[in-house]
């Protein structure tokens, strides 16, 4: 239950509310002043810029390791490999017989096994420059939600970040905002926020702004914000070349199943070397992690402030933990929604059933997830602090924030339930491979029960 600053009447989180609300006069007294921006030290900068020449140099450490394979390859076959076949004495010569063949297929194995190994060193390099396309999505316009947008444009104008050119949603617990995927975002001009439509089931217009608030003021970061993205596509890149499989790959596998001659151990020689050179990929990720971890939390906390700013400590704190509840809950929903499947059973609306399993939570589920809170530690690879110490961040803070008004968040959607009834039928289009017939549908309470007693 919250108490609506505006009308002084109390509001429960789970109905809609009848009593309307003036938010153009909400905008004009509570969204209407920057906020302060938060100023890094130079000791910060310094550290923040080594950082970042660290990860910039990791890319070109793998490019010397190709180049020295290419070399060693190159002197091999052009330097020992002639020599191999000269008989050792005066005037030299050519070996002969059984020796000879013998001699060759020896000699000519680490040249198969070299092409081998720098194909497979080079090619992540291009499967990477290359991409994936981008999934499917939903976006929303400025004219079928308009009070979405303007919130958000007030948001972006107190927190310094420029206006997102497209919302788009999802089915996830959470928000993000972005200028792209990997380097090109760099380039980006159109800033784009996603928001899981189960985050605006569960959270109320305060908790709500300030998620949005933290997820603009990366952008308010300046230079901080481009670090980022160059540190987390070469992330990106260093993942996909140590773990990424492609048709290559499959095709050295099939070539040594399928062989019955005796180059198969050629092709086993080759494929040992690629694990070996894979293994020195995978040694320079986890320092690019682990290097990047650093920066990532930095980034983090600094994101935190304009939230804690805007809507003040103590909500930060519940947003935190509300966060966490919903994505136990979502869990469960997602695990009742697979079992359904599995049934042939489609309910009509996911967000709803993750907020129903929010809301019917045993006090067992909830003190389970608290001391999953109260006990969680920071690692040295994780790129966000853990909510424990994010909370007692804020709480030394003790920001009173500018914007108090609970309402539940989905008031600020016109056409919120048709939103959740696509979304949902999103999800299963990309569960089962077809578009889905809105008749197939059913009532998510018609299988409320069973869900429950099965997370249980």
């Amino acid at each position: 239950m919250a108490i609506n600053p505006l009308s002084g009447q109390a509001v429960a989180m789970g109905d809609r509310p009848t009593a309307k609300i003036n938010w153009q006069n909400v905008f004009a007294t509570q969204l209407n002043e920057p906020l302060a921006k938060h100023r890094t030290t130079a000791g910060y900068r310094l550290t923040m810029s080594l950082l970042s020449l660290f990860m910039l140099a990791m890319p070109l450490v793998y490019v010397g390791i190709v180049g020295l394979a290419m070399w060693s390859l190159y002197y091999y076959t052009f330097e020992i490999f002639p020599s191999l076949f000269v008989t050792p004495g005066v005037g030299g010569g050519r070996r002969r017989g059984r020796a000879m063949i013998f001699l060759l297929v020896l000699a000519v194995t680490p040249i198969i096994a070299g092409v081998i190994v720098i194909v497979f060193m080079i090619k992540p390099i291009f499967s990477t420059l290359i991409g994936f396309r981008d999934p499917r999505t939903r976006a929303l316009t400025r004219e079928g939600e308009p009070l979405l947008f303007e919130f958000v444009d007030r948001i972006c104008a107190v927190t310094g970040a420029p206006t997102p050119k497209r919302i788009e949603v999802d089915a996830n617990v959470n928000a993000s905002a972005s200028l792209g995927a990997g380097l090109k975002a760099l380039f980006g001009k159109e800033l784009v926020l996603t928001i899981g439509v189960p985050l605006i089931s569960g959270l109320n217009t305060r908790q709500f702004a300030g998620v949005l608030a933290h997820e603009f003021g990366h952008f308010s970061q300046g230079a901080g914000m481009r670090a980022q993205i160059i540190i987390m596509a070469i992330n990106q890149w260093f993942y996909k070349m140590v773990f990424l499989r492609d048709d290559l790959d499959e095709m050295l596998d099939d070539a040594i199943e399928d062989s019955e001659s005796a180059f198969v151990i050629v092709l086993l020689i080759g494929k040992f070397c690629v694990t070996i050179v894979r293994g020195i990929l995978w040694c320079l990720m986890v320092i690019a992690q682990l290097v990047s971890s650093v920066f990532s939390r930095q980034m983090e906390f600094d994101a935190d402030r304009y939230e804690m700013e805007l809507v003040g400590s103590p909500t930060f704190a519940s947003t935190g933990r509300e966060m966490h509840m919903l994505n136990a809950a979502g869990n469960r929903a997602s695990d009742a929604m697979s079992r359904l499947i599995d049934r042939a059973v489609m309910i009509d609306d996911f967000p709803r059933m993750v907020q129903l399993c929010r809301d019917q939570m045993t006090p067992e589920q909830r003190q389970t997830v608290e001391r999953e809170i109260a006990d969680a530690t920071t690692g040295f690879f994780d790129s966000h602090p853990s909510t424990r110490q994010r909370i007692e961040a804020a709480e030394k803070r003790a920001a009173a924030g500018v914007f108090d008004v609970e309402r539940p968040a989905r008031d600020l959607l016109n056409h919120y339930h048709s939103l959740c009834r696509n979304m949902t039928q999103d999800l299963y289009r990309n569960a089962v491979g077809r578009m889905i017939d809105p008749g197939e549908l059913q009532p998510v309470e018609r299988h409320l029960h069973e869900v429950l007693q099965q997370s249980r």
